[in-house]
């Protein structure tokens, strides 16, 4: 048979233990499928090669996708994808610009402590630069700033803002359900049975055939860089074949399958 690569269609993470899906990246923009092994050679007079010794042999899928896969983010890193309920942790930072010069109201509810759900607040220029800040108190004053739970009001400071002055918050709202990655020092990046699923080119027959290169074990790497800017994220993805540990484990680095799907036994 003579093939081409044609396309990769999909790259999926399973469980080892479980063999539950964990990732499935769809949005693969490149892929480099990567092989090589070491050599020794023992050499004689001259640099003559007398004999090869081969060992050391290593398999790498590396891939760009076009979209950020928290799933895989979360592998990389060596941690589960939490979702949090009722939680407060996520800061907002907001600008309000004064209506009132005695009161601003936020747009949600601020969570914390009674007395320092807030903290303090920013009064900010029109290129929102911080030129003051006030420390929340259980009164306003000159220095420092209440704030109402009850109404989400903040009574500004006395005699410190004016209409049309800005004020920025930061402050914690609570959230019905959201979703977080931690990335733990003393965690590292997983292992999973991986599957490429991808189309080779027939050259002869100009048909497209369907193929699969599966490793029974790969390791994420832990390396990865995202780049914020006027262009949409592309993650990048690697991940090292390895070969089993235990004796009924396969020493295989991956296995590579094409066929044909009119030949599917359903009977």
């Amino acid at each position: 048979m003579r093939y081409a690569f044609k396309k990769a269609r999909a790259l999926r993470i399973n469980n080892l233990e479980t063999d539950e899906l964990e990732v499935r990246l769809v949005d693969l923009k490149t892929v480099t499928w990567t092989n090589g092994q070491e050599t020794v050679y023992a050499e004689g007079t001259d640099g003559a090669k007398l004999a090869a010794f081969d060992n050391n042999k290593i398999s790498t899928l590396k891939a760009t996708n076009g979209t950020v896969d928290t799933g895989y983010l979360a592998m990389a890193v060596g941690a589960d994808e939490e979702v949090i309920q009722n939680g407060s942790e996520i800061s907002l930072c907001e600008i309000y610009k004064v209506t009132n010069a005695t009161k601003i109201t936020l747009n949600h509810k601020a969570t914390g402590a009674v007395g320092a759900e807030i903290k303090f607040i920013y009064a900010v220029d029109k290129q929102k630069n911080k030129i003051d800040t006030y420390d929340q108190a259980a009164e306003a004053s000159e220095t420092a700033f209440a704030y109402a739970p009850d109404t989400k009001e903040i009574t500004l400071p006395t005699g410190k803002f004016k209409i049309g002055d800005r004020v920025m918050v930061e402050y914690h709202p609570k959230f019905s359900e959201y979703r977080k990655i931690v990335n733990d020092s003393n965690k590292f990046s997983k292992s999973g049975r991986i599957v490429l699923d991808a189309w080779f080119h027939d050259i002869c027959e100009d048909v497209d055939v369907p193929l699969q290169v599966v490793m029974e074990r790969g390791k994420v790497s832990g390396n990865f860089e995202l780049a914020f800017g006027d262009q949409a994220a592309v993650m990048n993805v690697e991940i090292e074949g390895m070969t089993g540990t235990c004796s009924d484990e396969t020493q295989a680095l991956w296995t590579l399958y094409d066929y044909d799907m009119s030949k599917i036994i359903d009977t």
